[in-house]
């Protein structure tokens, strides 16, 4: 069993728009890794982005929104692979989506890779 290769993230800022970015490459991995980032009040507007494949194995990521509620769980199984997409507007009904959201990323036995990415215009550098 080997532990993969992790791409610790990135965090990236130009003018008034920052983005983060979480990469993993598993070969046949079991592991579990967690990691957070902020949003701040005044964002505006965010996008989060969970990406990948798995040749074998599973690969589950658990997204978890700032009020401690599971938002989505986004699962890889033998050969599959994942693109998936949400944005929101910061005001109104979705000003409970700023705080700390967190992600569990869990790995079983799996070979292949994901991606995460946040952009919006208030991020606080995450916690890997």
């Amino acid at each position: 069993m080997g532990d993969g290769a992790i791409y610790p993230g990135s965090a990236i800022s130009a003018g008034n728009t920052s983005s983060v970015q979480y990469s993993k490459r598993f070969d046949k991995s079991s592991v579990k890794n967690y990691f957070s980032f902020d949003i701040e009040e005044d964002a505006g507007r965010a996008y989060i982005n969970v990406s990948g494949h798995c040749d074998e194995g599973e690969v589950r990521i658990r997204i978890t929104s700032p009020d401690g509620k599971l938002y989505t769980e986004v699962m890889i199984d033998d050969m599959g692979s994942v693109d998936w997409n949400k944005s929101f507007n910061l005001d109104g009904e979705n000003s409970d989506k700023t705080g700390t959201w967190k992600f569990t990323v869990q790995a079983r036995e799996a070979t292949g890779s994901i991606r995460i990415a946040l952009r919006s215009n208030g991020i606080t550098v995450p916690s890997f």
